[in-house]
């Protein structure tokens, strides 16, 4: 095995990009504007910068079109809504964020829109009718759970910047798990990529680690990405600052600590990964495709908040404390 220094985020799953990247991304952008989610005053050239759906396609790359598209358009959304609801808005009052997560999530339930509505719960609405095409109630059930999660762990960051709360280590990384919405991402498997794993499988001990793993290689990689920008804007909802906090640390000693947290995870996953029971051959091969669709979702994070513009100056600010150890990109067959 490869072994990490504390100065390289080590990520030892090979990368795919979808041959449709650059339509689905153009593709988002265009929805997002549809539904008035883009400032207007944002210049149209810069729908270069999306970028978004670039995200899908790294994590999605063996996805048919249409299905890409929507979770493009997926991951668009939570990082549009992330921006209106962040601490300086809407996420600085607890109250006002549960009534905004209460209709958002009677939307994602199947309850109808209305001419009120901000267009995060339009565009919500238009979300959930395509995913409804795609799959059976009982999944659109576990999609919304995973959303509810999401939504309760962003009123707990909420609550504690109205308290002035700095979270201990490991009641951070306990709720770490539900901020970022990866679950949701995860469970979008089943409609991209076919994945259907039976229920007894899906939430066998090994399997759920397994994702919980995954879960936070990909928070602790965007942690250790956006610490500075996170610290000018005051939120300490953060790996490093939370490890800075807790231990006395300098930001270097800091950042290298919650490096080796992140090798760490990448190696127990690896290690999980390899010790996976057998179930029978058929399940084996949906689970063998389930675990690859977790493996592209932690290298599309790393590789595309690298070249992204919304982690640009954060982690051009970060050079010299950490490195990366990445294999060679490949690109997905059409």
């Amino acid at each position: 095995m490869v072994h990490s220094s504390d100065h390289e985020l080590w990520c030892p799953f090979g990368a795919e990009i979808s041959p449709h990247a650059a339509d689905v991304d153009r593709g988002s952008w265009e929805w997002a504007r549809k539904f008035n989610l883009i400032k207007r005053s944002r210049p149209s050239g810069s729908a270069r910068s999306f970028e978004y759906g670039l995200l899908a396609a790294r994590a999605y790359p063996r996805a048919e079109r249409g299905r890409l598209q929507i979770a493009a358009d997926w991951v668009s959304w939570l990082f549009l809504m992330d921006d209106e609801c962040d601490e300086t808005g809407v996420g600085a009052d607890p109250a006002l964020l549960m009534r905004v997560h209460e209709r958002l999530l009677a939307v994602l339930r199947g309850a109808p829109p209305s001419t009120s509505d901000h267009q995060l719960v339009r565009s919500l609405h238009d979300l959930r009718t395509r995913m409804a095409e795609c799959d059976s109630s009982s999944w659109l059930s576990r999609f919304a759970h995973a959303v509810e999660e999401y939504f309760t762990a962003n009123r707990w960051e909420a609550e504690n910047r109205l308290r002035g709360v700095i979270p201990s280590v490991s009641d951070y990384q306990a709720m770490r798990a539900h901020t970022g919405a990866v679950f949701a991402c995860f469970e979008l498997t089943q409609i991209t990529d076919g994945i259907r794993l039976p229920a007894g499988v899906r939430q066998h001990m090994g399997v759920q680690r397994l994702a919980l793993l995954a879960n936070c290689v990909i928070c602790w990689c965007n942690d250790i990405l956006s610490v500075n920008k996170e610290s000018r804007q005051g939120d300490v909802h953060n790996l490093v600052i939370v490890l800075k906090n807790e231990h006395r640390l300098s930001d270097e000693e800091a950042v290298r600590e919650a490096v080796r947290v992140h090798n760490g995870t990448v190696r127990a996953f690896v290690e999980q990964a390899t010790a996976l029971e057998g179930f029978d051959p058929d399940v084996d091969a949906e689970l063998g495709r389930y675990v690859d669709c977790l493996r592209y979702w932690m290298r599309a994070n790393l590789d595309w908040s690298w070249t992204a513009l919304r982690y640009r100056r954060a982690i051009a600010e970060s050079a010299g404390m950490i490195s990366f150890g990445l294999p060679e990109v490949s690109r997905a067959e059409s």
